[in-house]
């Protein structure tokens, strides 16, 4: 079997199978034809394939430390969307909906795997990110966990902080998450941003008029419904 190709028919068919899931699982919750216990069923499955490929990973030949640790923005996705599924929390799906619909999805459009085989690790790129996206979708359209217009800013906000902390990380340890030292080997999003580190600046921009495009659906509630969610988050 031939590599994985950007852009061929089975990478449109992986694409379009997983908003259809996520979509028709958010209308059936949203419509009561399914168990809204479907949500946080999809975030432990994410959880297991995860946990998979962590065992996977610490028991190959190679190291782990500093470049193969799970600090990419999509590593740290998974696990804000299993919470936020799990939980259903709105404190991390208010991040993990911006995080993951924008940042998890371009991973997915043009993913750090081509021309490599199907082996497990490609198989399980997309089966993480995919399950990501899928979620976060059904919860979205499903208005499982309800959140506000305006968390887009603190999404925002946090990621730069995160960018900032792994930044730091990288320039120590020579590491390159988040792709903020340089681009990926293959054909990214990145390519048509310029070198660096303009490239950065044009992925900050897109990034925020994605969140913004993202948060428009939603919408901006009361002061009164926050006071209610903090109460019922702190019982």
């Amino acid at each position: 079997m031939t590599g994985f190709a950007l852009g061929s028919v089975l990478h449109g068919g992986i694409l379009l199978a997983i908003v259809a899931l996520g979509a028709t699982v958010g209308l059936a919750i949203r419509r009561r034809r399914l168990s809204a216990r479907t949500v946080p069923a999809l975030g432990l499955a994410l959880a297991a394939s995860e946990s998979v490929w962590y065992i996977h990973l610490m028991n190959g030949p190679w190291p782990l430390w500093p470049g193969m640790l799970p600090l990419h923005l999509c590593d740290l996705t998974v696990w804000l969307t299993v919470l936020a599924a799990t939980r259903s929390s709105s404190r991390f799906f208010s991040v993990a909906y911006y995080w993951g619909l924008a940042g998890t999805t371009m991973a997915l459009l043009t993913p750090d795997v081509q021309g490599l085989s199907w082996n497990y690790p490609t198989v399980q790129f997309f089966i993480s990110h995919g399950l990501v996206v899928a979620t976060l979708l059904a919860m979205a359209v499903a208005n499982a966990v309800p959140i506000d217009r305006r968390s887009w800013r603190t999404a925002f906000v946090l990621l730069h902080l995160y960018a900032a902390i792994i930044g730091a990380f990288n320039a120590v340890f020579g590491t390159n998450y988040l792709y903020l030292m340089e681009k990926p080997s293959g054909a990214t999003l990145f390519d048509l941003m310029g070198p660096w580190p303009w490239y950065l600046l044009s992925a900050d921009v897109i990034g925020a008029a994605l969140f913004f495009l993202l948060s428009l659906p939603l919408k901006r509630r009361r002061p009164a419904e926050h006071r209610l969610d903090k109460a019922s988050s702190a019982s």
